[in-house]
């Protein structure tokens, strides 16, 4: 897929997140996760039917998300910190 293929909905694709409060963010389960907050960003279809998003996440030092499977693609940065992820069980 082109980025010339995909459609672009500025009212869907585009947030300022600054004046967004944050949220405590959940398990599956809808119980809260210590030392971990959030504000919702965007979420879009790509041709395939598999999801693409992105979030902001604060995760306090300590912190961490349980063990977990997600559909669609991810991109994650850090932006200020260390951290890692497991992807098919290896760490990055």
């Amino acid at each position: 897929m082109t980025l010339c293929e995909r459609v672009w909905d500025a009212a869907k694709h585009l947030r300022h997140l600054h004046g967004k409060k944050w949220e405590p963010m959940q398990d599956d389960s809808g119980n809260i996760l210590d030392g971990i907050d959030g504000k919702r960003g965007v979420r879009g279809t790509k041709k395939d039917g598999t999801h693409i998003g992105c979030d902001f996440i604060r995760m306090r030092p300590g912190s961490r998300f349980p063990l977990h499977i997600h559909e669609g693609d991810h991109a994650i940065y850090i932006i200020k910190g260390n951290g890692f992820v497991h992807i098919n069980g290896l760490p990055f």
